[in-house]
């Protein structure tokens, strides 16, 4: 048993090399088991590496997308995805029967990318049929999974208007026509984009840039949150806009509390969102309720929604929340609506007071039937 492990880590340790495995007559050839790379000299009919059905997989994926995009005419991508991709990169592609998509820049976009090379690139592909019949707006999970989510996949959010598609707010300059792809004729859906697609941020830097949250961004660091909120993981934020603030009146309160009370842990969607009261990170709860197709947050509408940061996704709101201003008429309309959203009779949860009212009224109109 020893033995064999002893075999075992050694043939793994040639395995984890990119470049060479040792065959067993001492050859040398690319390997294909840890990067799913297509090897310059493939193995002969009727040989086996002993993980061929999972190189057979991988290679199947990676090459299904780059065949797709060399067909689609995005060259400089495909060179890149062969050059940088990680050996994991393909990976959510396996299951992906429906097909795939890859949004793909143009040459010159490609060429001007930097840094986060592998990230990037995974940020363009999902296991996701974008297909332009289909309905939208779509929340397409990526191949790119963020530390910021926990692990989870980055989204692209595409939208259509009447039939043009945009993704992340880019227009798509050529839609692909859905061609099957030609190692597993699985359907490859190319969208082509001008621009490369940007990871998202962290909060704090996603406001900053954003023209009509620059005063949020100013309060999250004035209150010293920026770094906080950087290092949250999967977070929901209801951002007041600009005009929020020139009514806002601080007063007594504190700052970071008031910003606190606009952010949930758990990442909500557009498409995630329905009425229910959620805790805050200031420890106070906001409801959320949907109405005349929109969605409010303690009665105040949602304006903007989806704009995606690198640990989940803001929404825009066109007041500012407070947890100590927060009046029991606003608040009871909320809980009326909530109640109505979930189907439930409003009335029905107050009829238990009603015989205690009676009791009370009855007590001090005839106070002689309750004497000795």
């Amino acid at each position: 048993m020893k033995i064999a492990l002893l075999i075992l880590h050694i043939i793994g340790a040639f395995a984890q090399d990119p470049q060479v495995e040792k065959d067993l007559n001492g050859a040398t050839t690319p390997t294909t088991a840890e990067t799913g790379q297509q090897t310059s000299h493939p193995p002969e009919e009727g040989e086996s590496s002993g993980l061929g059905l999972i190189t057979a997989v991988l290679d199947t994926s990676r090459e299904d997308v780059i065949a797709a995009v060399k067909d689609a005419g995005a060259n400089a991508l495909a060179e890149a995805l062969d050059d940088y991709a990680k050996p994991t990169t393909f990976d959510p592609l396996m299951d992906a029967n429906d097909g795939f998509t890859v949004f793909a820049p143009s040459d010159d976009a490609v060429l001007g990318l930097s840094g986060q090379m592998a990230d990037v690139l995974e940020y363009h592909i999902s296991a996701h049929p974008v297909d332009p019949s289909g309905d939208f707006p779509q929340i397409v999970e990526t191949a790119y999974n963020s530390p910021g989510l926990k692990g989870d996949p980055q989204v692209v959010i595409v939208e259509s208007d009447n039939g043009d598609l945009t993704v992340n707010g880019q227009p798509v300059s050529q839609a692909g026509d859905g061609k099957k792809a030609i190692e597993s004729n699985r359907v490859a859906w190319i969208h082509n984009i001008d621009k490369a697609l940007e990871l998202p941020e962290d909060p704090a830097a996603v406001a900053n840039n954003n023209y009509d949250l620059s005063e949020f961004a100013a309060a999250l660091a004035s209150a010293r949150l920026a770094s906080k909120l950087k290092d949250a993981l999967g977070i929901t934020i209801f951002a007041p806009n600009n005009d929020a603030f020139e009514d806002f009146d601080l007063g007594d309160g504190d700052l970071s509390d008031i910003l606190e009370y606009h952010i949930i842990e758990g990442v909500l969607y557009s498409t995630d969102i329905e009425a229910k009261v959620v805790e805050t990170l200031e420890g106070n709860s906001i409801t959320i309720t949907t109405e005349n197709d929109g969605v409010q947050v303690n009665g105040v509408n949602v304006i903007s929604t989806n704009i995606l940061t690198a640990n989940g996704v803001m929404h825009v709101i066109e007041r500012v929340l407070n947890p100590d201003d927060e009046t029991e008429e606003a608040t009871e309309d909320n809980r009326r609506q909530l109640l109505h959203d979930n189907g439930t009779n409003f009335l029905s949860s107050r009829q238990i007071f009603v015989p205690w009212t009676f009791l009370i009224w009855f007590y001090m109109r005839f106070p002689r039937n309750f004497s000795g």
